[in-house]
């Protein structure tokens, strides 16, 4: 009884696993699918953005050899930037869903099985898990077959990787018009900066005209040398050179010492005067001092821009760039070292030879010596 009533043996099945767990294995799938898709639109977008991107910046460096457009380069690199954050943009905007994944999906034969599994996953029947069962099995025996290219043809990449060899050789090619544009752009930082100091002076000169001492002569002294200092703001507005520059700042210095020298004497008035209080005199002397300070100053700038432009008009005579000059030096310092080397093993050697033939004079005379006196002995 006990072996009639005793289950029989059989091979048991492998435990069928969870609705759930296949489900989300084929979610899952669909997902890699979509990223790689994503990725694949952002590489071929970026592609076409980065060859607007250097067209634009190869016109910009193209300017830069007709104009004087010191901002080439960062007008360029910022075309790429924006070329690229436009890519990024378009990408996301554009980006894949699901469902067109699944549709993708099916494309490599699985006859709209995924799409229209992904389509009824919140749904239950008999009809609807006998389809999904089938799409997921077709995935998971068919996955080789799903095969999405990330990179772009080599003819489409080949066109913007072109643009940017030329727009680095434009960026790297040096002209006369990006000369230009450099010292343009230099001369202006520095007129700039004249001009903020001007305007300080300008300023201190308003203040001590205010003074209620001073008398209408030296009120329309100072009054001029406001005139003239405004006169040299206006001269440094408009500089364009270097040899503007320094001719505005000759003048600026000639005007700073006259001023100085007149400020000066205008305090040791007033400090001798009775009516004028000390502040104005102090003020006065210290703003003259500060003047001629700053006319010394200018003109050692004025004598380091001499230089600088004495450099620059002479390699521009000889018709050699900095490398050319460097190459030059280079050549001389070897072709020294390779004489003073010549030189020494030469003389070494004829030390040595040198050496050997005293040495041998010295025996044979010593031995003439020796049979000689033996001789004259043997004589006598």
């Amino acid at each position: 009884r006990h072996h009639i009533d005793s289950p029989r043996r059989s091979s048991a099945a492998p435990p069928a696993r969870p609705r759930h767990m296949e489900q989300r294995e084929f979610v899952k799938a669909i997902r890699n699918c979509r990223r790689r898709l994503n990725l694949a639109g952002f590489l071929r977008k970026l592609v076409t953005a980065l060859t607007i991107g250097a067209a634009a910046g190869i016109l910009f460096q193209a300017a830069s050899f007709v104009i004087p457009l010191y901002y080439a380069g960062s007008y360029a690199v910022l075309a790429l930037v924006l070329a690229l954050i436009a890519a990024a943009v378009t990408a996301y905007v554009k980006r894949t869903g699901m469902e067109q994944a699944a549709l993708v999906m099916d494309s490599f034969g699985f006859d709209e099985r995924i799409v229209t599994a992904y389509g009824n996953l919140d749904k239950e029947g008999a009809f609807v898990a006998l389809q999904r069962a089938d799409a997921m099995g077709q995935l998971q025996a068919h996955r080789d077959k799903i095969r999405i290219t990330l990179l772009p043809p080599w003819k489409r990449t080949g066109v913007p990787a072109g643009l940017l060899a030329v727009l680095l050789v434009l960026a790297l090619v040096p002209s006369e018009m990006k000369e230009r544009a450099e010292e343009l752009h230099r001369v202006r930082e520095d007129a700039k900066e004249k001009v903020q100091e001007i305007e300080e002076v300008v300023e201190a000169l308003e203040q001590l005209d205010q003074a209620e001492e001073l008398t209408p002569e030296q009120q329309a002294l100072l009054q001029e040398m406001i005139e003239s200092l405004q006169a040299s703001q206006e001269e440094y507005r408009q500089l364009s050179s270097d040899e503007m520059m320094r001719a505005a700042a000759e003048k600026l210095e000639y005007r700073y010492e006259n001023m100085g020298s007149q400020l000066a004497g205008l305090a040791q008035s007033l400090q001798n005067g009775a009516a004028v209080s000390s502040v104005t005199a102090e003020s006065m002397q210290a703003l003259a001092e500060k003047m001629q300070e700053m006319g010394g100053a200018q003109l050692a700038k004025g004598d380091a821009g001499r230089c600088r432009a004495v450099r620059q008009w002479r390699s521009k005579r000889t018709g050699r760039s900095v490398w050319q000059r460097w190459q030059q030096r280079r050549f001389r310092a070897e072709r020294q070292r390779r004489t003073v080397c010549a030189v020494r093993a030469k003389w070494g050697r004829r030390t040595i030879r040198s050496e050997w033939q005293r040495w041998t004079g010295r025996w044979l005379r010593s031995e003439w010596q020796r049979t000689g006196n033996g001789h004259c002995q043997h004589t006598a």
